[in-house]
């Protein structure tokens, strides 16, 4: 038939995102869809700032060195310390 399936069932084709939809007559939604667009560049701005950084942790360890582990969360083949053999 050459339509697309929601435009035979609803009669129009939703836009696959905001910038493709049209625009509305309600402003507070308008607004609201601006500050959306506007916290979502500025979070990924500030994700991208933190991967690029060029100052790498130092580690607290070196290869080879003793440190004490929490025997609380290692997996045991015994499972809980109930069932030690």
């Amino acid at each position: 038939m050459g339509f697309a399936p929601n435009e035979l069932l609803i009669g129009w084709e939703p836009p696959l995102t905001t910038e493709q939809g049209e625009s509305m007559n309600n402003n507070t939604a308008e607004e609201q869809a601006s500050k959306l667009r506007n916290n979502r560049i500025l979070a990924i701005q500030a994700l991208n700032r933190m991967a690029n950084k060029d100052t790498p942790t130092t580690p607290w360890w070196t290869i080879g060195q003793q440190v004490w582990l929490d025997g609380k969360n290692l997996p045991l083949s015994y499972g809980t310390i109930k069932l030690v053999p």
